[in-house]
């Protein structure tokens, strides 16, 4: 008949990665660089301004390929209780790491609200 189309397993070969090493399971790495900013800005909230409840917005440029090329926090739009410099830094450092899907046009910044609630 026809011919068939191999299908990739479902389980890692990589025992690290399927968390056999160590006998518990390993989180997949996020693909999505929004989701990966927002984890990353979580983890630089909890060491920098635990507890503090707010709204961090940041402008982001990106060059034709998708890389980060400038990073900013957007004043107006943020919380001035969450601007302490440790904080900022690192979430900065972290989106600036990042590649992303390239602008529309050479002046189509990212605007992205990033909201803290460290109440349950």
């Amino acid at each position: 008949m026809g011919s068939s189309v191999p299908v990739p397993p479902l389980a890692s070969p990589n025992p690290k990665a399927a968390g056999a090493a160590d006998g518990g399971a390993v989180e997949p790495t996020p693909t999505d660089p929004l989701r990966r900013i927002g984890q990353a800005a979580q983890a630089c909230h909890a060491q920098h301004a635990a507890g503090i409840k707010g709204r961090l917005t940041l402008g982001i440029a990106r060059d034709s390929n998708g890389k980060v090329t400038r990073v900013g926090i957007l004043r107006p739009r943020s919380s001035a209780e969450l601007a302490k410099v440790p904080f900022e830094t690192c979430v900065i450092d972290a989106v600036a790491k990042e590649r992303m899907a390239p602008p529309r046009s050479e002046d189509d910044e990212l605007e992205l609200p990033l909201i803290f609630d460290p109440t349950p």
